[in-house]
Parts: structure tokens; C-alpha cells; sequence
């Protein structure tokens, strides 16, 4: 089932924005001389790309930062030459067009199970040989950040508007879901996944390398949730047993953690508030256009319902 294309009524301008400067590249510390001088060294003076001689290399990562690597780790550095540093740019060893030698795309390997997000087959009976085997299978699909959003009946991930083999991939996954829809905008590609399959979709989404990101701190705890229901519902028919409902989430009691969800919670009404307000001055503008002053009403009554549903949640807690 091919995945259907939508107007963008569903996402408003602040999230799009949001989007391109949670995915802009963001610089990284210059590394110390030594350090460069040490890799260098344990590379022979050579690139590991194309075997050219290293007379003013470029210290980059195996796993970009951009895509869950670590900053720090002196195992997820390697010395480029300038030509191929600019030809790799941010992206995964996996997704470019020559040959990566084995060696480094086994350090590669080595450095998957430190990388976020693996929900693993772990369960009774689950012995480290199934979990070690399902992070090497996973660890040949390359990888890919999306930062994710949730309206009222859709969960949104998206990106910029990238290509290469891992969003083939990921585009194939989509498409046996009902219901998703995607677009691009300014650069930025965006999907809806109906509520009743997300869990199911960004699970196996993870499963083939992608790496998703919430848009802000505040946001809701998905991969607690939504991925953790799939992957007990998935252990659970492996097993043979029927998928049982994940037990409610229990929030804490302690003052200092009311404290905190009641302080999000105000600034969650007063950003609502702020964008209620954005909508309800577009629609001052476009009063001889109905079909769009349709949908910025339709926006409109998704703040609306967001603002209601957080106002009675304060209003139970308190």
C-alpha cells in the first residue's frame, strides 16, 4: 500500500521550523592535537577509506553524534582524509557509495549496542547468545535521525529530506501501515502514523536502524510506551501466548516530581495558549478563503482539545 500524501494542516509552521533547527548539524569540539596524532598512528598514516597518505587529516566519527554516537569515546574516531571526510559528510558508513573496509565497519558493529534505542527480545528464557544476534542483524541496516512529535491521532517523525539506502528502507516499513501520510516541505520530510499503529510502526522502524528524537524534553514518553507495548505484544506471540495489555504507567508521588509535571504542565498551557492565538490571527486574514480558513479552524480545535485535556488533568491533580 503505497503511503498517501496529506496536506500539511495536520503540523503547523512552528513545528516545521522546530524540525529544521532540532536537525541542523550542531559543531563539534575541535579534538586535541595528541589525539589526532594517536589515531593517525594506530591508522599506519593511512585512510581508512581509500588508503591515501594522511598528510592533514580530518577526525571524524564512526557513528555521527547526529546519529546517537558518542562524542567522546575515543573508540568512535577515525582519521579521514579531507576528500573522503567531505564526501561521508554526516551520514552512516553504511550509506555511502564505496567500498568501507571490514575492519571499520566491524568497529562499527562493535560500537550498535551502546547506540540508543534497542528494545530487545529480553524476557524468561532469553539467553545473551538471541540478544547479541539481534543487535549484529540490526546493526547491518544504516542509520537514520528523525525527531518525533504526537498530535491528538497521529504520531509525526520527520527529517530532512535525505536519500540513500536507509530511507528506502524505512519508506517500505511505512507503507505496510494503513493510514500513514507523508510530505516535504522547505527540506523537511515529514510522516503521520495513525495512533492505533504507531507503537508497531516505530518499533519496526527502530528495528532497521532508525534513530528517533523528541522534538523537546517535555514530550511524551513514546519509547517508554508506544515501543515498549510492542515489544511485549511481539515477545508474547513469540512465545505462543496472547499479547497482554502493558500494566498502567504509575506516576510518582514524591513533591519534588508533582512539582516538576505541574510546572511543565503550565508551560505546556501557556505555549497552547500562545499558539491558539497564532491560529486565531491567521484566521483574520484569510476571511474570503473558506477552504483555508477551514482548515486553520480544524487546527485550531486540536489546540483546543489539547488545552482542555491538559486544564483537566491540572484540575485532577489538584
Amino acid at each position: 500500500m503505497p503511503i498517501a500524501p496529506t496536506p500539511l494542516s495536520y503540523l503547523n509552521a512552528g513545528r516545521i521550523d522546530s524540525i529544521l533547527q532540532a536537525d541542523s548539524y550542531a559543531p563539534v569540539k575541535r579534538p586535541p592535537a595528541w589525539l589526532v596524532r594517536s589515531l593517525t598512528t594506530d591508522q599506519a598514516g593511512l585512510c581508512p577509506l581509500c588508503n591515501a597518505t594522511l598528510k592533514l587529516g580530518s577526525v571524524d566519527f564512526i557513528m555521527p553524534v547526529e546519529l546517537g554516537g558518542s562524542p567522546t569515546d575515543r573508540d568512535n574516531r577515525v582519521v579521514l582524509c579531507s576528500r573522503c571526510a567531505r564526501a561521508r559528510r554526516h551520514r552512516d558508513l553504511l550509506q555511502l557509495q564505496t567500498d568501507v573496509p571490514a575492519a571499520l565497519l566491524d568497529q562499527r558493529r562493535a560500537l550498535w549496542s551502546d547506540l540508543p534505542h534497542h528494545p530487545l527480545p529480553i524476557g524468561r528464557g532469553r539467553s545473551s547468545d538471541v540478544i547479541r544476534d539481534a543487535l549484529l542483524a540490526r546493526a547491518a541496516f544504516p542509520r537514520v535521525r528523525y525527531l518525533c512529535d504526537a498530535t491528538l491521532d497521529r504520531v509525526w517523525i520527520g527529517g530532512r529530506a535525505g536519500r540513500g539506502l536507509g530511507i528506502r528502507i524505512h519508506l517500505d516499513v511505512l507503507a505496510r501501515y494503513a493510514g500513514v501520510v507523508r510530505e516535504e516541505l522547505g527540506g523537511v520530510r515529514v510522516f503521520g502514523i495513525p495512533r492505533a499503529v504507531a507503537a508497531d510502526a516505530l518499533a519496526a522502524l527502530i528495528e532497521v536502524g532508525a534513530y528517533l528524537v523528541p522534538l523537546s524534553s517535555d514530550a511524551e514518553p513514546w519509547t517508554v510506551r508506544w515501543v515498549g507495548e510492542a515489544a511485549h505484544r511481539r515477545r508474547a506471540q513469540l512465545r505462543g501466548a496472547q499479547p497482554l495489555p502493558s500494566p498502567a504507567r504509575v506516576l510518582s508521588t514524591n513533591p519534588r516530581a508533582v512539582a516538576d509535571r505541574a510546572s511543565t504542565r503550565r508551560r505546556r498551557i501557556r505555549e497552547l495558549i500562545a499558539e491558539r492565538g497564532e491560529w486565531t490571527n491567521r484566521m483574520t486574514r484569510v476571511r474570503g478563503e473558506p477552504a483555508l480558513l477551514a482548515e486553520l479552524l480544524t487546527e485550531r480545535d486540536k489546540v483546543d482539545q489539547m488545552l482542555a485535556a491538559l486544564r483537566c488533568e491540572a484540575g485532577n491533580a489538584s
